[in-house]
This record gives structure tokens, C-alpha cells and sequence, in this order.
């Protein structure tokens, strides 16, 4: 069971990432001028597609970093950049040198790449620390989790955004939910 939470929260988390961006894109969108990114449809495609990159990129390499240096370094890392991503996305802020969308597409792309990272890496932890006998059920256990996160991508924007926060905060929060 600490087998299946460990890695299956890190599940959890990936997926409510990756599926509560179109909700906070929704959002940006509500916002005044004043306070929005001034999204075009180009803008919000790249921020969206940002993490999926990242995701690609991260399952190649983590693949190779868990083989090289060992599983538990590489999820170390990966959980690491998932947080970092995570937190860096609700945290940016307003320049004129480095436009908000952008630095979404940053954070976002790091918060991808670690997620990428997680997913060869937790499946081949899921599959080597069980027993045999169980193995199957361990491993869709913690692969399960991914669909808890996207219910939770549904569900905690209807929480966040019935609060009577502002908009502002809205985003932010959902952006960090997972961490």
C-alpha cells in the first residue's frame, strides 16, 4: 500500500497537471485587460503543448538517468521538477521583458519534462519493489491514479471557483492544487 500511495500520488499530481491548463487558460481569458495575458489563440496552443513537450522529452532522458545513476535518484529529481514547475507557474508575474505567456510556457515545460521523467520511472519501481504475484495489480494501482487526477482537474476548479475568490488568485491556486 506505501508502495502504491508513493508512487501513485506522483500520478495523481501529473495528471491533475496536465489536464487543469485548458480550465486555467479559461480563466486568463475571464480576467480584465489590466490583469490578463493578452492570450491569442497562438499563445494559448504553446502554453498548452509546453508541458506535452516536456513530457516527451522527460520520459527519454529519465529513461536513461534511472538506468545510469538508479530509479530513486531519478523520481528524486522528477518529483523535484514537477514541484518546482508547479509552483514557478503559479508564481509568475507581470514584466515587460519576459511576457507572462511565456514564462507559463517555461514553467510549464519544466513541470512537463518532470512528468515525463516520472512515468518510465515510477512504472519500472511499481513493477520491480512488488512481488510477483501481485505485480499487475500494483502496477495498474498505481497507474490508476492518473484517473483521480483528472476527476480532481474537474472537480477542485467548481471549488476554487465558486470560493468567490478573485480570478487572479483562482489560477494561481489551481496551478498549485497538485503540489
Amino acid at each position: 500500500a506505501g508502495l502504491i500511495l508513493k508512487l501513485g500520488s506522483g500520478f495523481f499530481a501529473d495528471a491533475y497537471d496536465l489536464f487543469i491548463i485548458d480550465i486555467v487558460l479559461a480563466v486568463l481569458d475571464q480576467l480584465p485587460a489590466s490583469q490578463g495575458l493578452g492570450l491569442t489563440s497562438g499563445s494559448r496552443g504553446l502554453i498548452a503543448c509546453s508541458t506535452s513537450l516536456g513530457a516527451v522529452l522527460g520520459m527519454v532522458f529519465f529513461g536513461v538517468v534511472g538506468d545510469r545513476v538508479g530509479r530513486r535518484a531519478g523520481i528524486l529529481c522528477t518529483g523535484s521538477l514537477v514541484f518546482l514547475g508547479s509552483m514557478a507557474s503559479s508564481l509568475v508575474v507581470r514584466t515587460r521583458s519576459f511576457p507572462l505567456a511565456y514564462q507559463l510556457c517555461l514553467t510549464r515545460f519544466v513541470l512537463g519534462f518532470g512528468i515525463g521523467g516520472e512515468y518510465p520511472l515510477s512504472a519500472a519501481m511499481a513493477a520491480e519493489k512488488s512481488q510477483s504475484e501481485v505485480r499487475g495489480r500494483v502496477v495498474a494501482a498505481v497507474f490508476s491514479m492518473q484517473g483521480v487526477g483528472m476527476i480532481a482537474a474537474a472537480l477542485v476548479p467548481l471549488v476554487v471557483l465558486s470560493a468567490g475568490l478573485s480570478l487572479e488568485l483562482a489560477w494561481r491556486l489551481l496551478l498549485c492544487f497538485a503540489v
